[in-house]
Protein backbone atom coordinates (compact mmCIF):
# COMPACT_ATOMS: atom_id res chain seq x y z
CA UNK A 1 0.00 0.00 0.00
CA UNK A 2 1.23 3.47 -0.84
CA UNK A 3 0.50 6.68 1.08
CA UNK A 4 -1.81 7.81 -1.74
CA UNK A 5 -3.89 4.62 -1.23
CA UNK A 6 -4.75 5.39 2.40
CA UNK A 7 -8.00 7.27 1.77
CA UNK A 8 -9.41 4.54 -0.50
CA UNK A 9 -8.31 1.73 1.81
CA UNK A 10 -9.72 3.56 4.82
CA UNK A 11 -13.08 3.95 3.07
CA UNK A 12 -13.19 0.18 2.51
CA UNK A 13 -12.11 -0.45 6.11
CA UNK A 14 -14.97 1.69 7.47
CA UNK A 15 -17.53 -0.28 5.44
CA UNK A 16 -16.02 -3.68 6.22
CA UNK A 17 -15.34 -3.60 9.96
CA UNK A 18 -17.21 -2.58 13.08
CA UNK A 19 -14.00 -1.19 14.59
CA UNK A 20 -11.96 -0.04 11.59
CA UNK A 21 -8.45 1.31 11.59
CA UNK A 22 -8.32 5.07 11.26
CA UNK A 23 -6.52 6.90 8.49
CA UNK A 24 -3.93 7.88 11.09
CA UNK A 25 -3.22 4.25 11.97
CA UNK A 26 -2.64 3.41 8.31
CA UNK A 27 -0.37 6.43 7.85
CA UNK A 28 1.59 5.63 11.03
CA UNK A 29 2.07 2.01 9.90
CA UNK A 30 3.34 3.14 6.49
CA UNK A 31 5.66 5.67 8.11
CA UNK A 32 7.06 3.02 10.49
CA UNK A 33 7.54 0.58 7.59
CA UNK A 34 5.01 -1.95 8.94
CA UNK A 35 3.03 -1.64 5.70
CA UNK A 36 4.92 -1.27 2.42
CA UNK A 37 4.02 -1.14 -1.28
CA UNK A 38 4.59 -4.91 -1.41
CA UNK A 39 2.20 -5.60 1.48
CA UNK A 40 -0.80 -7.70 0.58
CA UNK A 41 -2.87 -10.47 2.07
CA UNK A 42 -5.03 -13.12 0.44
CA UNK A 43 -7.96 -12.76 2.87
CA UNK A 44 -8.61 -11.26 6.32
CA UNK A 45 -7.79 -14.65 7.89
CA UNK A 46 -5.46 -16.26 5.36
CA UNK A 47 -2.32 -15.53 3.47
CA UNK A 48 0.46 -13.55 5.05
CA UNK A 49 -0.10 -11.02 7.81
CA UNK A 50 -0.42 -7.46 6.56
CA UNK A 51 2.00 -5.90 9.01
CA UNK A 52 5.75 -6.40 8.70
CA UNK A 53 6.92 -5.64 12.23
CA UNK A 54 10.30 -6.20 13.84
CA UNK A 55 8.59 -7.15 17.13
CA UNK A 56 6.74 -10.18 15.68
CA UNK A 57 7.55 -12.26 12.61
CA UNK A 58 4.81 -13.29 10.19
CA UNK A 59 5.19 -16.83 11.50
CA UNK A 60 4.59 -15.65 15.08
CA UNK A 61 1.51 -13.66 14.03
CA UNK A 62 0.04 -16.68 12.22
CA UNK A 63 0.78 -18.85 15.27
CA UNK A 64 -1.16 -16.43 17.47
CA UNK A 65 -4.06 -16.38 14.99
CA UNK A 66 -4.03 -20.19 14.97
CA UNK A 67 -4.20 -20.46 18.77
CA UNK A 68 -6.14 -17.33 19.73
CA UNK A 69 -9.34 -19.18 20.73
CA UNK A 70 -7.30 -21.54 22.87
CA UNK A 71 -5.69 -18.67 24.77
CA UNK A 72 -9.10 -17.05 25.29
CA UNK A 73 -10.84 -20.12 26.70
CA UNK A 74 -8.15 -22.26 28.35
CA UNK A 75 -6.74 -21.48 31.83
CA UNK A 76 -3.36 -19.76 32.06
CA UNK A 77 -1.81 -22.96 33.38
CA UNK A 78 -2.23 -24.42 29.87
CA UNK A 79 -0.70 -21.43 28.04
CA UNK A 80 2.83 -22.92 27.86
CA UNK A 81 1.42 -25.87 25.92
CA UNK A 82 -0.64 -23.54 23.72
CA UNK A 83 2.53 -21.54 23.06
CA UNK A 84 4.14 -24.68 21.66
CA UNK A 85 1.02 -25.28 19.50
CA UNK A 86 1.67 -21.95 17.77
CA UNK A 87 4.44 -23.64 15.77
CA UNK A 88 3.41 -25.44 12.58
CA UNK A 89 6.04 -28.18 12.83
CA UNK A 90 5.17 -31.83 13.53
CA UNK A 91 5.09 -31.44 17.33
CA UNK A 92 3.22 -28.12 17.20
CA UNK A 93 0.60 -29.58 14.86
CA UNK A 94 0.15 -32.62 17.11
CA UNK A 95 -0.27 -30.46 20.22
CA UNK A 96 -2.63 -28.13 18.33
CA UNK A 97 -4.75 -31.11 17.25
CA UNK A 98 -4.89 -32.42 20.84
CA UNK A 99 -5.82 -28.99 22.23
CA UNK A 100 -8.40 -28.47 19.48
CA UNK A 101 -10.05 -31.74 20.51
CA UNK A 102 -10.11 -30.58 24.15
CA UNK A 103 -11.54 -27.24 23.07
CA UNK A 104 -14.31 -29.01 21.20
CA UNK A 105 -15.07 -31.29 24.16
CA UNK A 106 -15.10 -28.45 26.69
CA UNK A 107 -16.92 -25.71 24.84
CA UNK A 108 -19.34 -27.23 22.31
CA UNK A 109 -22.81 -28.57 22.85
CA UNK A 110 -22.53 -32.04 21.35
CA UNK A 111 -26.18 -32.05 20.26
CA UNK A 112 -25.17 -29.23 17.88
CA UNK A 113 -28.13 -27.06 18.94
CA UNK A 114 -25.78 -24.27 19.95
CA UNK A 115 -22.19 -23.78 20.96
CA UNK A 116 -21.39 -23.24 24.60
CA UNK A 117 -19.11 -20.29 23.87
CA UNK A 118 -16.89 -19.43 20.91
CA UNK A 119 -16.13 -21.33 17.73
CA UNK A 120 -12.86 -21.46 15.82
CA UNK A 121 -11.67 -22.75 12.50
CA UNK A 122 -8.36 -24.16 11.38
CA UNK A 123 -9.41 -24.24 7.74
CA UNK A 124 -6.78 -21.68 6.72
CA UNK A 125 -3.95 -23.90 7.87
CA UNK A 126 -2.28 -26.73 6.04
CA UNK A 127 -3.42 -29.34 8.55
CA UNK A 128 -6.25 -31.61 7.35
CA UNK A 129 -9.79 -30.45 8.02
CA UNK A 130 -11.44 -32.24 10.93
CA UNK A 131 -15.08 -33.13 11.47
CA UNK A 132 -15.32 -30.57 14.28
CA UNK A 133 -14.95 -27.80 11.68
CA UNK A 134 -18.03 -28.75 9.67
CA UNK A 135 -20.62 -28.32 12.41
CA UNK A 136 -24.10 -27.54 11.10
CA UNK A 137 -27.23 -27.06 13.18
Amino acid sequence: MRPEDVDAVSAIEVRAYEFPWTIGIFRDCIKAGYITEETETATPTGGSPVLNMPQLSNEEILGLVRTFSLYVKFPKEEWPLIRRAEKTDEEGNRIFADLSKLYYERFFDHDFKYTKKACFSTAIYTTPKRDTETITP
